[in-house]
């Protein structure tokens, strides 16, 4: 089967993770959802309570596994156990909600130790707002954070797209790991 490279998609509820796993995953995805019991049922009809789970074959010797994490802070005991043994992370950011420092702080509070350990690729989805200026105000709070993170502007829904992170990603483990 080859090697198996396990790949963490993070973000705050909305910011499109379930989606991207799905439009670019080689096979249905394995999804956990369900209705919401709280302020989310405002924004969208069902959120992932566990997991959601896609793969992508890469070539005959390499295999991903996307794993894609829950946004609701209520879950976030599962961060930890499924960022265990990445090798790369994409953080997904909504930029038609909350500023990005914020949304990064969530992530860093509750994957701050694994993402300082692993290559990471930001991505910002939605569309409400001037992405330029979004890219800015992201790169700002990333160097508040002193980390400096590829950034880039996505739509989930569109696999070349999705596809183009991954490669991003995986050009860093690449470059981490020479």
């Amino acid at each position: 089967m080859g090697e198996e490279l396990k790949i963490i998609f993070a973000g705050p509820v909305g910011a499109g993770k379930t989606t991207a796993i799905g439009a670019v995953s080689d096979r249905p995805p394995v999804q956990t959802e369900a209705a919401p019991t709280d302020e989310v049922r405002q924004m969208k009809a069902s959120t992932t309570v566990a997991m959601d789970y896609g793969e992508v074959q890469l070539d005959e010797d390499h295999h991903l596994n996307l794993y894609g994490l829950p946004g609701q802070e209520r879950f976030s005991y599962m961060w930890d156990i499924l960022a265990r043994g990445a090798l790369g992370f994409v953080v997904m950011l909504n930029s038609d909600a909350d500023p990005p420092a914020t949304q990064l702080g969530l992530l860093e509070t509750g994957l701050g130790q694994h993402l300082r350990e692993a290559p990471v690729v930001v991505t910002l989805t939605g569309s409400r707002r001037d992405e330029h200026a979004v890219v800015q105000e992201t790169r700002a709070a990333l160097s508040t954070m002193e980390v400096f993170w590829p950034v880039m502007s996505i739509s989930p829904w569109k696999r070349a797209e999705v596809a183009t992170v991954l490669q991003v990603l995986l050009a860093e483990l690449e470059f981490a790991n020479p």
